[in-house]
């Protein structure tokens, strides 16, 4: 998923400009062959800016917030089969001006494939270091032992992340 933010003066102007970023990042994942199908675009929300003017008095400046345009959110759902194709994914945003890559779901098709290889490493190291232990004169004793199955997905394992958009007051 990407998320795309445009910025215009007007809600006109916004959405003409937000439609060229889509079509641009659209034609440089066609040069990557990932097809207009295999994309989806959510629209997020369309918000007014402001920015702050400067009024002076004799003993004081105060700061008003005044129109400034409106801005734009939208995400892109892209889906794609090889995991290789992430850095073409990538890559096709950037030459687009979309730089916000929120998050990557990965599907497995065969977890129970996947869970019975990761059972086989694990019992190729707990078996590696029974050796080594014995070797080294220790006995090790057979303890029962559970498995439970989960996932983790790498959001979950990361701080909240926000980006920072503020208006800052400009003084004239």
């Amino acid at each position: 998923i990407l998320s795309v933010t445009q910025v215009g003066e007007t809600i006109e102007e916004t959405d003409s400009l937000m439609d060229i970023r889509l079509n641009n990042v659209f034609e440089e994942l066609l040069k990557v062959g990932i097809s207009i199908g295999n994309t989806h675009v959510d629209f997020i929300s369309m918000v007014p800016k402001y920015d702050f003017e400067a009024t002076e008095k004799k003993y004081s400046k105060t700061f008003n917030e005044v129109p400034a345009g409106f801005e734009m959110k939208k995400n892109i759902h892209v889906k794609f089969d090889n995991h290789d194709r992430v850095n073409d994914l990538i890559s096709a945003a950037a030459k687009a001006e979309i730089y916000d890559l929120v998050k990557i779901d990965y599907n497995v098709g065969d977890m129970d494939k996947v869970y019975e290889q990761l059972r086989a490493k694990a019992e190729e190291i707990v078996n590696r270091k029974v050796e080594s232990y014995s070797r080294m004169g220790f006995t090790v004793e057979a303890q029962q032992y559970g498995s439970t199955q989960g996932s983790v997905y790498p959001m979950e394992r990361y701080m909240k992340y926000t980006a920072a958009n503020t208006t800052v007051p400009k003084v004239k």
